[in-house]
C-alpha cells in the first residue's frame, strides 16, 4: 500500500500586462494572486512473486498482480483586483483506478546476505474521474456571478518505472 500527499499555498502580486486609457494614459493592471493545492492518492497492490534459481551468483524474477487506487485533489485560486473584481477559482478532480502491475527484475548476490536487484515496473490503470469547477465573480458593487462545470470521463494509463535497489538479509 502507499500514500502520498501534497499540500502547497503561494501568494504574490502580478499584473495582466499595460493598456492605453482614452486619454493616452499609460495604465498596468495589477492584481493579488492566491494559490492553493492539495492532493491525496491511494494505492493498494498485491503482487506474486516467482523467483528463479540463481545462476552463477545472478537470479531473475517475474511477478504480477491487481491493484486498487483512488485519489482527490482540490485547488483554488484567487485573483483581487482593489475596488474593481475579486476572483475565486475552485477544482475538485476525484478518481477511482483498478488494473494490473507486472514486473520483471535480476538480482546479484554479491554475498548470500547482501543481493543487488533492478527491476522493471509495468502498471496499466483504467477507471473513472468527476472534475468540478466553480468560478466565483464578486464585483465592486456587491453584485457577483457563479458558474459551474462539471466533468466526468473514463481514464485509461500505463505507467512504468525501473527500480534498483540493494538488499540486506540478516
Amino acid at each position: 500500500m502507499s500514500y502520498s500527499f501534497s499540500n502547497e499555498s503561494n501568494s504574490g502580486t502580478d499584473t495582466d500586462g499595460q493598456y492605453f486609457g482614452w486619454n493616452d494614459t499609460l495604465y498596468t493592471s495589477e492584481y493579488e494572486l492566491e494559490n492553493s493545492n492539495n492532493d491525496h492518492n491511494y494505492l493498494w497492490s498485491i503482487q506474486l512473486i516467482k523467483y528463479f534459481i540463481p545462476k552463477d551468483k545472478i537470479g531473475f524474477k517475474v511477478g504480477s498482480g491487481p491493484i486498487v487506487g483512488f485519489g482527490k485533489s482540490r485547488s483554488s485560486s484567487k485573483r483581487i483586483r482593489i475596488d474593481e473584481y475579486e476572483v475565486e477559482s475552485i477544482t475538485e478532480l476525484s478518481k477511482f483506478y483498478y488494473g494490473l502491475s507486472v514486473l520483471c527484475g535480476i538480482e546479484y548476490y554479491f554475498k548470500k546476505s547482501i543481493h543487488f536487484h533492478i527491476e522493471y515496473h509495468s502498471q496499466f490503470e483504467s477507471g473513472n474521474t468527476s472534475q468540478n469547477n466553480t468560478n466565483f465573480v464578486t464585483y465592486s458593487d456587491d453584485e457577483w456571478n457563479r458558474k459551474e462545470v462539471a466533468l466526468d470521463g473514463n481514464i485509461s494509463e500505463l505507467n512504468t518505472k525501473v527500480i534498483t535497489g540493494i538488499t540486506f538479509f540478516f
